[in-house]
């Protein structure tokens, strides 16, 4: 990768615009003891769901400080980027869920799906629990 790449993967600027017209940034944190405790709070999410699922592919983590969004899923390549502020969050699990969603079903944003509703429907996955979350996702995942 080039330092050009590695610049534009890591530093996304405030021209972006999810489809729902919100803007976003973000910028991930260097690694140090704080990223890598709250790397660690997303992996043991998605280690619980291996326990599910376990041809779930590997993942990509990054911890990013984000402005507009509580995370982000790269559609279909399995890299999935979650704000800091969000780590210690108590919706962390659906959060991870939905952009799980996106990297590794390669699903849009669906209204009608209380897991992978658009942020502008105030954050439907802050409003389910951790287990329905779970549930929803395994659901989708086997339906793909």
């Amino acid at each position: 990768m080039t330092r050009k790449q590695r610049r534009i993967l890591n530093k996304k600027s405030n021209g972006n615009t999810s489809k729902e017209g919100l803007k976003w940034s973000y910028k991930d944190k260097d690694m140090n003891n704080d990223t890598y405790i709250l790397r660690t709070q997303v992996m043991s999410v998605i280690y619980d769901l291996k326990q599910s699922i376990p041809n779930l592919p590997r993942v990509e983590i990054r911890i990013s400080d984000m402005v507009g969004a509580s995370g982000l899923g790269w559609f279909g390549q399995n890299v999935i980027r979650i704000s800091s502020k969000y780590c210690n969050h108590k919706s962390l699990r659906n959060i991870v869920y939905h952009e799980l969603g996106h990297a590794v079903l390669g699903l849009s944003h669906n209204e009608d799906c209380p897991l992978m509703a658009s942020g502008t429907k105030e954050l439907s996955c802050h409003s389910i629990s951790s287990g329905e979350g779970k549930r929803i996702f395994i659901k989708l995942y086997n339906n793909q």
